[in-house]
Parts: C-alpha cells; sequence; structure tokens
C-alpha cells in the first residue's frame, strides 16, 4: 500500500490526545470506611469492571475514529498485488490507462493544472506494475495514441507528454477500444483505469451503459483528480474596433466573458 498524501500521516501522532486526555482524568477513588462494605464489594466486582471496560472500548473507538480520518486524509492506494487475491494478482497483467485530456483538464486548482495531476496519477499506477505487466495508453480527446502495449518505464515517459486538447472528444470510443485490447490480451490480469475530473459531459454516456454489456473480466477504476468545482465561462460579444493609437490600420479586440455557473 502506498499514500498519495504521506505529509498527512504525521498527523497520525493526533491519536494521543484521547489517550492523554484519559490519563489526565484518571484520579484515586477516596477511601471512605463504612459500617459494612457487603454491599460496595459487590458493586465494585461487577458494575465498576463493566464501566471500566466500555471506558476502554470508548477509548479505543476515538482512537480508530482518529487514525481512520489520517488515513482518508493521506489517500491510501493499495497496489494490485496485495490484499485477498494477492495470489491472483502476482499473475501477468495488461493495464489500460485512458487519461481525461479535455479542454475542462486546462483548469487550475490549489494542486495545480487538473491535466498535470492526472498525468502524475497516471505515472504512479503505470510504476505500480511489475517488471512482466504491459500498459497501453490512450487520450479521451484529440488524435488517438495508437499506443503498443508499453513497459512501466516507457509508459511513464509517454504519459508526460499527453497534453489537453480543444478537439473532439471520443470518450467512449476510447473506453471501448482500450476494452477491447484488453480483451484479447493473453494475461489473466485485466485493469482499466480512467484517470479524469469527471466534469466531461462524455462520461455522461459512460454511465448509462447497460449493466448486461459490462465485461466481468475487466476490472475497471476511476481515478479522480481536481477538488474545485468548474466554471462555466462563456464569451457575451467580441467586437472590433479602432485603435486610439497614432498607427493607422491598428485595431482593438474588445471581448466581454461571463461567468454562467454558480
Amino acid at each position: 500500500m502506498s499514500f498519495l498524501n504521506p505529509l498527512f500521516l504525521m498527523a497520525m501522532a493526533a491519536i494521543a490526545i484521547p489517550l492523554l486526555i484519559y490519563l489526565f482524568n484518571l484520579r484515586k477513588p477516596k477511601k471512605v470506611r463504612f459500617s459494612t462494605l457487603a454491599f460496595f464489594n459487590s458493586l465494585k466486582s461487577t458494575a465498576l469492571k463493566r464501566l471500566r471496560i466500555k471506558r476502554w472500548l470508548l477509548l479505543s473507538l476515538r482512537m480508530l475514529a482518529i487514525s481512520a480520518m489520517v488515513i482518508a486524509a493521506a489517500r491510501p492506494i493499495l497496489s494490485d498485488g496485495a490484499g485477498a487475491a494477492a495470489g491472483y494478482d502476482q499473475e501477468p497483467k495488461v493495464i489500460g490507462i485512458l487519461i481525461d485530456n479535455s479542454p475542462g483538464m486546462m483548469q487550475i486548482d490549489r494542486n495545480g493544472p487538473l491535466i498535470d495531476q492526472a498525468r502524475t496519477f497516471a505515472q504512479q499506477i503505470a510504476g505500480y506494475a511489475e517488471a512482466g505487466d504491459r500498459i497501453v495508453l490512450e487520450v479521451s480527446h484529440g488524435g488517438s495514441l495508437n499506443s503498443p502495449f508499453l513497459d512501466r518505464r516507457g509508459a511513464r515517459i509517454e504519459i508526460s507528454t499527453i497534453e489537453s486538447q480543444v478537439k473532439g472528444g471520443y470518450t467512449v470510443e476510447r473506453i471501448r477500444y482500450l476494452k477491447q485490447r484488453l480483451k484479447n490480451a493473453s494475461e489473466p490480469n485485466k485493469i482499466l483505469y480512467v484517470v479524469t475530473s469527471g466534469k466531461t459531459a462524455h462520461f455522461t454516456e459512460v454511465s448509462e451503459v447497460p449493466a448486461d454489456q459490462e465485461d466481468p473480466s475487466i476490472r475497471a477504476r476511476f481515478v479522480m483528480v481536481g477538488e474545485e468545482p468548474g466554471s462555466n465561462v462563456g464569451f457575451v460579444s467580441v467586437e472590433t474596433e479602432e485603435s486610439s493609437s497614432d498607427v493607422a490600420g491598428n485595431r482593438q479586440l474588445r471581448t466581454v466573458i461571463q461567468n454562467f455557473g454558480d
């Protein structure tokens, strides 16, 4: 297992907070003598023991909750050779990676351009491949890569050259193309990754594929990038006008743009 944001694991130290609070709140019970202690001895052997168990269970749950939040923030990725199916996944794999390079991937959030994030994730996926695995790449927009099967080093080099394209989108067609290439491959393990922000309208068609048309031999995984909602910006008007400079023939282009989204 690896983590996309390993720095968040430093926050794991916060699990000590509930334990410290519990230890600081421990107080020695004050001894009070009574004429008969029969009732209190019975109480000590039953109710107090149950109360002590409940306190430790509550403390454990609090620490587990903090650990779960920290691990979730670190965004763990389970490598394909791990888990219950490790014996199966140790066999050779063929991996298809579709990278969303639509115009919307030019957007920028606090982690940088979405296309840069997509390339980073795709290279990490390729890096998890074993020596005998093969990788085939494709993009959602523009011309097809027509990629041959690559090893992990060749795939990472090819991924680094992918850019956003302001051209036609072929998301559904490219997914079907990759699925067919995976299906025809001889490897027993077939995995298809789709790296996208999920904002392109072409993915609506993907979600409408009937369940009976899905291929159970291919495992499909979506890797989502980007955190900020996309804006819906468009041109309201475009006009040319005479330049105010002294140079004859100069023109100025005046445009008005507007965000039509929320």
